[in-house]
């Protein structure tokens, strides 16, 4: 099944079923409009419903969650619950209820026919999606679990602002999100915008050169370019840009103050593999051009590294670059890397001891 609608808040998805694996896969499209950019922007943290998502211990900000995939999950649940094909798969026929207890006449909505629906039960449901789409699958597994606890979450290079520090922790006994090298989407969230932007203020300050000479040297011969060579060190010489350093500082203190959601902590969801770049030790060139190194990491030591300006990082997060990186890994994990082997078989999410702590 494919629904291919998306104005602001509506992400395309499609319901397939892997007849290898057991298992009926939604997977919900990533970043590709102008529509989804806007929805991307819908930063601004909402709170959720805790006793919807099964987690009535949670209270206040600990539900905080991206705006813009609330709206985009809260649309797909919505359309799931038209159509009630999770439930005629994955339930049977005869079911007759949603989730919410309320009578459904989906017998009358026949999208497969009876016979594509039937024989699926016990099966496993994934849920899968690249960047934003990643970010929707895990709110809406949040949803889902309930009525289908095998759920699964496949998050390819989820949004790094998404969910509170609980809600991401909670996600790990199902979720596993990939880290590709310094993916800018990853780590993209209200703090860490605001220690970049700190952090360029700061260099702008302390610079000792103008901007023609800094860009020439950067683009004529930046592997021997030292930070020395244009940036200060801290406190050596009184200059007029203090001023404009203790003005900055103000207009941050107020900013902040007036809109505090804006510093509100969020995290990318589950366990986060990350896909990390290594020097090459020789030999013959590497089939993508890098060494790649399999790790967990944790929320909160990869938000604290803040936004890596690099050459890569806008392109690490393209979805072909890393179905490349994960093919390739794959294809080795069957004889070299135990990590990636045991993620490689599906529905292997038990707690093992080199995991990275959630989120705290």
């Amino acid at each position: 099944m494919l629904h291919p609608t998306n104005w602001v808040g509506e992400q395309p998805y499609f319901i397939a079923r892997d007849s290898a694996r057991h298992a009926i896969v939604v997977s919900i499209r990533g970043t590709m409009s102008v529509q989804d950019c806007i929805t991307d922007c819908m930063y601004k943290p909402v709170l959720l419903n805790a006793d919807v998502i099964g987690l009535p211990h949670l209270s206040g900000c600990q539900l905080h969650c991206h705006a813009g995939v609330v709206t985009a999950t809260s649309f797909i649940l919505s359309d799931l619950e038209n159509h009630g094909i999770l439930h005629r798969l994955l339930l049977g026929n005869t079911c007759s209820l949603g989730s919410k207890q309320e009578r459904k006449d989906w017998h009358r909505d026949d999208v497969f026919g009876s016979k594509r629906l039937g024989g699926h039960q016990g099966w496993t449901l994934v849920l899968c999606g690249h960047s934003l789409g990643a970010g929707v699958a895990t709110v809406l597994s949040l949803h889902l679990r309930q009525t289908f606890p095998s759920v699964r979450v496949w998050a390819i290079e989820p949004p790094g602002g998404l969910l509170s520090a609980e809600l991401a922790a909670a996600c790990r006994e199902w979720t596993i999100s990939s880290i590709h090298g310094s993916d800018l989407i990853t780590r993209l969230s209200g703090p860490c915008l605001l220690k970049l932007r700190h952090e360029l203020v700061d260099s702008l300050v302390r610079c000792k050169v103008n901007k023609f000479t800094l860009l020439a040297r950067l683009s004529c011969s930046p592997d021997i370019v030292e930070p020395d060579d244009f940036i200060m060190q801290p406190g050596d010489r009184e200059n007029e840009a203090n001023v404009f350093r203790q003005e900055f500082e103000k207009f941050h203190i107020q900013q902040i103050k007036d809109r505090p959601l804006m510093v509100a902590p969020l995290y990318p969801p589950g366990r986060l593999l990350h896909l990390r770049r290594i020097p090459k030790n020789g030999g013959s060139e590497p089939v993508l051009g890098y060494e790649y190194e399999v790790r967990w990491i944790s929320a909160n030591d990869l938000m604290a590294q803040g936004l890596l300006v690099s050459r890569n990082f806008f392109t690490d997060h393209f979805p072909d670059k890393v179905v490349a990186v994960l093919s390739e890994l794959s294809m080795k994990s069957r004889t070299k890397d135990p990590t990636l082997d045991r993620i490689n078989r599906l529905g292997t999410f038990k707690t093992e001891g080199n995991h990275a702590a959630p989120p705290t």
